[in-house]
């Protein structure tokens, strides 16, 4: 396949899951929104990885290899946490907030990959697609596992740093319940701090450490 049909291949894809998410959210038949979307998503998968195997081609010991890698594994943190959220029945902030994130994180993976296809140096590819040198921190596996509630709201950090509560809850549609547990879960593992703003909100941040933030 060519690599402008693997674009139009994820770009109907994501089309589809549009669509999938937004009846989700008004559905009285969540399970079967769930499941579609969710196939969707692995199909996407499928497509990034054979686009990377036979578009890419780029050697192991070139340095814009490891380059694309990263990018790829940004594109796989932001899948895992959209099916995290859809998982959860939340398919108001699946749309709204991680789709677009899946999104601009996959066009930039296209966009460098394509530009490595053609020959292109490690200085264009950063002039050209500059977010590829803006990956994101992954999510640490086991808050994922332990605490889908606290990956929520440290996904959401990485992209706003600093944050108070009452935002935290709305953006991530949690109850107060739901969000001082898993704040608190944060806190207890060294991921986030919490500071009391002029305004006497409580403000939630990533805890950085020796030029690393909470891993």
């Amino acid at each position: 396949m060519s690599e402008s049909n693997y674009n139009a291949v994820i770009m109907n894809l994501l089309n589809e899951l549009r669509a999938v998410l937004r009846y989700g959210s008004i559905s009285s038949n969540p399970i079967d929104a769930m499941e579609k979307a969710l196939n969707i998503i692995d199909r996407i998968t499928m497509a990034k990885s054979e686009f990377l195997q036979n578009v890419g081609g780029i050697d192991v010991s070139d340095r814009r290899y490891s380059l694309t890698l990263d990018i790829s594994k940004d594109v796989n943190m932001k899948l895992a946490q959209l099916k995290n959220v859809i998982i959860q029945g939340k398919f108001a902030l699946a749309l709204n907030h991680e789709l677009p994130e899946v999104e601009t994180s996959l066009q930039t993976l296209l966009d460098s990959v394509s530009l490595v296809a053609r020959g292109a140096s490690i200085s264009t590819l950063s002039t050209l697609v500059p977010s590829a040198q803006k990956v994101s921190v992954p999510i640490p596996s086991s808050i994922q596992l332990i605490n889908p509630q606290a990956a929520q709201i440290y996904a959401y950090l990485m992209r706003v740093g600093r944050t108070d509560v009452e935002t935290i809850m709305r953006e991530l549609g949690l109850s107060l319940e739901d969000a001082n547990k898993a704040i608190n879960y944060l806190v207890a593992n060294s991921y986030v701090e919490t500071e009391l703003s002029p305004e006497r909100k409580i403000v939630v941040k990533l805890k950085q450490t020796g030029g690393s933030y909470g891993l």
